[in-house]
């Protein structure tokens, strides 16, 4: 007889560990499976078992024959039925139990990973039955990687350049890598336009060439059409892509694509890095400094560290590329042999990089001018359009306005559900128009008030600028100066929201003729259009206001990434910043590309706080409906950690979060700090065991936080 060992599918960590359940032939007549397939027992299946009077679903992690259990086979339950095929192996169980382990989330949570979006079957308990269902997509052999494919974006003939020094050296040390089989990671410093996906490119040929597989994993789904069209004029049909906008149909294909070894080559977001890809040889991760690398949900995992985990455990190569590494990255450089800083200086044409000019919006607003855009800009960006070219205009702030503000009394409209003001929305629809204020943490929406609803004043009006007004303001400047048969192409999270989105505005804008591409984050790096060469940076200043200690890292990164998009082609590139604090100096740096001075003073600041990279923090956040039960609850936490103290922690007292209230939840958070060789998650594990659940407050550990806020 053989025995399943298999996880509970129950998120809570006092089932992570696996429970035994025989396998026997034949089903149990108290659960019906609706599905005409007949699934066989074997590792990374799902499967129903009795669980007391109800039955569960669990993931079935191991297969052992009953001499290999020490209790007797007569005391077994038995699985009532399998209702899924394999979604992972003993390896991908592996690499959930690190990551349950190393980021405090329950072992089911952990396997979830592994299961494609839309595929997990589902168990029902209907009269005396209880009834699972599987999903019903089907395989087909429709190439689903073609979809993502644009024909704006062709690969160009790198054959006919030399490649730069830089570049010349980094594929030296990969591929002696390669040919070594050693487990090395490389961070590829290089300046935007130096030619750091070409080095992805030959370093893939080169692992396929000895048949082993590769993962690219790209930090924001609108870099996916011109990522997906360069590696697939390169290397054809053997690439599929993995996304969260693609139908659980397209996930669920490409996953089968992969699983049967028709697939050498994944590129996606995050979740690709648990697709069940064999012999792997290589990983890639593009702008690995991005926070949407961070899951900002159970698992909160960090991709690079699980990337880093995955690279040792196949004996595979680690590439993180990026023209502003995290400090973290560029500090295992520093300490860890196996790590190695490579640098591209210089962009592959032999152009400079733009010239970064600087606009104090303070003294602008004080010579009379109140315009969205200064003089120098507005000036500049009809000069541009007007001579043929194109214009990337950048503004990290979506919506019409940032908030409505009372000039009579000061009221500004918040959310119910958070401790931040609702963002003024406005769209048009053929001649009507409709406003709506929305909350971008939980999606309320309200209508926008006539007068203030607390002194009932007239005077209550838009402040600050989001994407729309951005828009509206750029259409008029165009109109204005007879420039009104430009394009303008607004890419945000409600411009991409439908699948195709993302794909549509480069298309758009990659036309030929002038146009103007505005957009947030999602336009800021890894976009590659020669015709590009006027760069504005509407406000820089919207990171530098908050209270975290990344924010002067990220305004520095996001200058130099912006910038970048300016000059690839043959015309020269001009870059222009709008700021309050042009003293600033994330602000003064950058625009002098002086990289080196600027890591140095934030290093000082980060080793004297006692922050990353030097130090590992985590972040343990209390939050309920009610205030004094979360506040209270988070006390009791600092209380067991204070009780089982370690000289080498440092646990900072229990204090509402910046965002106190969020969805409609009062939020308390400790910090704490450790050195990087100390096991921060199995302290805080221990500490936490003596814990009273409570249903009242929800406990979120996060485990290297992108942000404290």
């Amino acid at each position: 007889m053989q025995v399943a060992k298999v996880i509970l599918d129950i998120q809570s960590n006092q089932f992570s560990n696996p429970l035994e359940f025989a396998i026997l032939p034949g089903k149990s007549s108290q659960v019906e499976f609706e599905s005409s397939k007949n699934y066989e027992a074997e590792v990374g299946c799902v499967c129903v078992v009795p669980f007391g009077k109800q039955f569960k679903l669990g993931f079935i992690v191991d297969i052992v024959s009953e001499t290999e259990i020490s209790r007797p086979t007569n005391s077994l339950k038995s699985i009532a039925c399998v209702v899924s095929e394999s979604f992972f192996d003993k390896d991908s169980y592996e690499f959930a139990k690190f990551i349950a382990n190393k980021y405090l989330c329950a072992m089911a949570t952990a396997l979830r990973l592994f299961v494609p979006s839309g595929s997990m079957p589902r168990l029902k308990h209907v009269g005396n039955k209880w009834i699972a269902t599987s999903h019903k997509f089907r395989i087909t052999d429709k190439n689903y990687t073609e979809k993502y494919i644009s024909k704006n974006f062709a690969e160009k003939d790198w054959e006919k350049f030399q490649l730069t020094k830089g570049q010349q050296v980094s594929l030296d040390a990969i591929a002696s890598s390669i040919d070594s089989n050693l487990n090395n990671a490389f961070v590829l410093d290089g300046v935007t336009g130096s030619g750091k996906t070409e080095v992805y490119l030959r370093a893939i040929a080169k692992v396929l060439d000895i048949d082993k597989t590769a993962i690219v994993l790209v930090p924001e789904i609108s870099l996916t059409p011109q990522i997906v069209s360069r590696f697939s004029a390169r290397f054809g049909s053997k690439i599929a892509v993995l996304h969260s906008k693609m139908t659980p149909a397209e996930r669920f294909n490409q996953f089968h694509r992969i699983k049967n070894g028709e697939i050498k080559l994944v590129i996606g977001a995050r979740s690709a890095l648990f697709c069940p890809l064999k012999n792997i040889g290589l990983i890639v991760i593009d702008e690995e400094h991005e926070n949407s690398y961070k899951q900002d949900n159970n698992p909160r995992y960090h991709t690079r560290t699980c990337a880093e985990w995955l690279s040792t455990t196949n004996n595979a190569l680690l590439i993180l590329g990026s023209a502003t590494p995290s400090m973290e990255s560029l500090y295992k450089c520093e300490t860890e042999k196996n790590w190695r800083l490579l640098e591209l200086p210089e962009r592959t044409n032999g152009k400079p990089l733009p010239q970064i000019e600087v606009v104090d919006m303070g003294m602008e607003f004080k010579s009379g001018s109140k315009n969205l855009f200064s003089y120098h800009l507005r000036k500049n960006i009809l000069k541009e359009l007007s001579e043929g070219n194109k214009v990337l205009l950048f503004h990290n702030r979506r919506g019409f306005s940032n908030y409505m503000f009372c000039r009579n009394c000061g009221y500004t409209p918040t959310c119910s559900n958070c401790s931040t003001t609702m963002t003024y929305h406005r769209s048009h629809s053929g001649a009507s128009t409709s406003q709506e204020l929305k909350c971008h943490h939980c999606g309320l929406k309200e209508q926008v008030p006539v007068k203030c609803p607390e002194c009932g004043s007239p005077y209550i009006a838009r402040y600050g600028a989001g994407t729309q007004n951005v828009e509206d303001s750029l259409k008029a400047l165009l109109f204005e100066n007879d420039l009104k048969q430009v394009s303008v192409i607004r890419m945000d999270a409600d411009t991409t929201k439908n699948v195709g989105g993302h794909q549509k505005c480069l298309d758009e804008f990659s036309k030929s003729g002038p146009a103007v591409l505005l957009g947030t984050q999602m336009i800021a790096k890894g976009l590659d259009f020669d015709e590009v060469t006027l760069v504005g940076i509407v406000l820089v200043d919207t990171n530098l206001s908050l209270p975290d200690f990344r924010s002067s890292e990220r305004t520095f990164n996001m200058i130099l990434q912006v910038a970048g998009r300016a000059g690839r082609g043959e015309k020269p590139g001009k870059v222009i910043v709008q700021t309050y604090t042009p003293d600033s100096e994330a602000v003064e740096l950058a625009t002098i590309y002086d990289k080196k001075t600027f890591l140095s003073i934030e290093s000082q600041k980060r080793g004297l706080l006692h922050f990353p990279p030097y130090y590992q923090l985590a972040n343990i956040i209390s939050s309920s409906p009610d205030e004094d039960a979360a506040m209270q609850y988070s006390n009791e936490i600092q209380q067991l950690l204070e009780n089982n103290i370690n000289e080498r922690i440092n646990i900072m007292p229990s204090t509402s979060c910046v965002i106190e209230k969020l969805r409609n939840q009062y939020r308390y958070h400790i910090v704490l700090k450790a050195p990087l060789n100390f096991n921060l998650s199995k302290f805080i594990e221990e500490s936490l065991k003596p814990l009273k659940k409570t249903t009242k407050v929800k406990v979120t550990i996060d485990i290297d936080p992108i942000n404290l806020l």
